[in-house]
């Protein structure tokens, strides 16, 4: 599947913050999801201590589905970060981006992440 678009908006049903790239799909483990406003395919949405991304566009109050597994690159909260395979990744709410030291678990480092790059690549599963 295609990367999306990356919009950055508060929501008040989740935070969706960035997008997130799909590079491969997971096992199919999804969730219902009905936000408050419109949500773009490839957005994070992060809600109480699960984190998800939106599979497909969906419309503000309509029923819609967040993937929580699958192979994705989310943006970094520190560049300078080194992520090394097997990591656990953490989303860091504050930051709205991934990293290792604190935040919600949303899975693990499966391609080393060196200090000069802007993403890494987590398989999601909560």
């Amino acid at each position: 599947m295609a990367g999306h678009g990356l919009p950055g908006t508060l929501y008040p049903n989740g935070e969706i913050v960035m997008g997130a790239l799909k590079v491969q799909d997971g096992s199919g483990i999804t969730m219902d999801y009905t936000p408050g406003s419109a949500v773009t395919a490839g957005d994070v949405v992060a809600t109480s201590n699960i984190v998800g991304v939106a599979n497909r566009d969906i419309a503000a109050n309509e029923l819609g589905v967040l993937d929580l597994d699958g192979i994705y690159d989310f943006t970094k909260v520190n560049t300078a970060e080194t992520m090394a395979i097997g990591n656990v990744i953490y989303w860091t709410t504050g930051a709205t981006k991934a990293s290792t030291p604190s935040g919600i678990i949303i899975g693990k480092c499966v391609k080393a992440s060196s200090a000069t790059d802007t993403t890494v690549r987590v398989y999601l599963s909560q």
